[in-house]
């Protein structure tokens, strides 16, 4: 953060502050992050009421660490179909 201009924020995350020293060019992504991850808490809040704000969390985080698992093996798939046409390709080329 040394080349770049930073400066300091407070994002709310269910209903707690939580101060942050970001590059001056990210803090509209982090805002709208933090939106995302307060609609999610929401979601499970209207779900789940009887449970408590840790469990909402909780089921918040697992739920990103799902989505974030599941586009890594996407992407990594999608690499090693490409890298398998490339080895196809070679192959190919060789039998030529």
């Amino acid at each position: 953060m040394a080349d770049e201009e930073s400066k300091q924020i407070s994002v709310i995350i269910a209903g707690r502050g939580y101060p942050l020293k970001i590059k001056e060019n990210e803090e509209e992504v982090i805002m709208s992050i933090a939106e995302e991850v307060n609609r999610r808490i929401r979601e499970y809040q209207e779900a789940y009421p009887n449970r408590e704000k840790q469990d909402w969390l909780s089921m918040a985080i697992l739920s990103y660490a799902i989505e974030k698992y599941q586009a890594e093996k996407t992407f990594s798939d999608a690499k090693l179909v490409q890298k398998f046409s490339q080895v196809e390709s070679y192959i190919d080329d060789l039998l030529k």
